[in-house]
């Protein structure tokens, strides 16, 4: 039977902490009806706030057993029982005798022939106890767990049950950690979809992706001359990279300019927005643009010291130059304070847009 269970821990992968207690109950109950037992308890590890609590995975108890059910328990740092004077020190304990056993003083533990002071043991509390053997259930040389059996007579509690009972600790002690692996996998990935199904609970999909076969990005700047030019060069950039460039413009039949912003700004996949100077347009375009939920590129003139307003604060904001005389826009990187091509943060920036916008799946514009 050892052999079998053996090869069935070994072999099994994710299993269910309920079919863990089925195997350990089954094996349980053979092995008290070997010893005579009145309980056989497999005590497991698990983690809180304020340390370790050993929970009783599962017992196997005897009729006639008068004693308190098996419970959790906080480990302590210092052992102040049976199952934790076994789980701190990863020893195995053999005690037998105690009716006849004078328990205010050290009892002999006769598994390794060492006596044990009574304040760690606590066995003065059990009267009708006569034996306990318990052995510590490990994992790559870290102590996990406790099994051990109790009897009201010590008849058949000998180093010959005590070597079967660490056999089958042994074999056991693979299965319960996968069980442990598994069960926090599960708690792990509730969690997980928890979060998620929270996260999205204000999310729609764009409609974007049904109503714009051609990408495209909304540019918002300061209406002022030196402005135009940036417009300019941040256009040629799109177009080169097959990106329709848009700003405002206003619609041919009456109505408020804002519904004519947050339509242009629906309308495109992504923008980008120039807070040089912090604007006042701009600022409330990207308002617009953050209620939306568009994907956003802030940029800003090297230089401009305006102070960025608080509900931006957590956004990047790239910062760009164009000369006298130039027509294409140079990125300022902070990290190595030196220039780059803005098309390569333009690139960078569009490989992150998200799928369910369809700026991939859209057309490229040609002109």
């Amino acid at each position: 039977m050892i052999g079998d269970l053996e090869q069935l821990c070994l072999a099994v992968g994710a299993v269910t902490q309920a079919d863990v207690i089925q195997l350990a109950d089954a094996v349980n109950r053979r092995l008290q009806a070997l010893t005579g037992a009145h309980v056989v308890k497999v005590y497991w590890r698990e983690e809180a706030e304020n340390g370790s609590i050993l929970n009783p995975l599962t017992a196997s108890i005897a009729s006639t057993y008068s004693g308190p059910d098996p419970r959790p328990f906080q480990v302590p740092a210092e052992p102040n029982g049976v199952l934790s004077w076994v789980f701190l020190r990863g020893q195995t304990l053999l005690l037998a005798g105690l009716k006849n056993a004078d328990r205010e003083t050290p009892q002999l533990n006769q598994a390794s022939g060492e006596y044990i002071e009574p304040k760690y043991l606590d066995v003065h509390n059990s009267p009708q106890l006569d034996a306990i053997m318990a052995v510590p259930i490990s994992v790559r040389g870290q102590v996990l767990g406790v099994y051990s059996i109790e009897s009201m007579t010590s008849e058949r509690f000998n180093p010959r049950v005590l070597g079967l009972l660490q056999h089958i600790a042994r074999a056991l002690s693979p299965l319960l950690w996968n069980a442990d692996v598994f069960n926090y996998d599960l708690k792990k990935t509730s969690r997980a979809v928890a979060k998620f199904l929270d996260s999205i609970r204000d999310f729609v999909f764009d409609p974007v992706i049904l109503e714009q076969d051609v990408r495209s990005g909304f540019i918002a700047r300061p209406f002022r001359e030196e402005f135009t030019r940036v417009e300019d060069a941040l256009c040629k950039l799109m177009t080169a990279k097959g990106i329709l460039a848009r700003h405002y413009t206003p619609a041919t039949h009456r109505g408020l300019v804002i519904d004519d912003l947050i339509r242009q700004v629906q309308n495109s996949h992504f923008s980008i927005c120039d807070i040089t100077g912090a604007n006042s347009n701009v600022i409330a375009e990207v308002g617009m643009v953050l209620i939306a939920h568009k994907p956003l590129m802030v940029i800003r003139m090297k230089g401009d010291d305006t102070p960025i307003p608080f509900d931006l604060g957590h956004v990047p904001v790239y910062h760009y130059e164009l000369s006298s005389g130039d027509d294409e826009l140079r990125f300022y990187d902070t990290a190595d304070r030196n220039y780059r091509p803005f098309g390569q943060v333009l690139d960078s920036f569009l490989s992150r847009l998200p799928p369910e916008i369809g700026f991939a799946a859209a057309k490229k514009h040609v002109p």
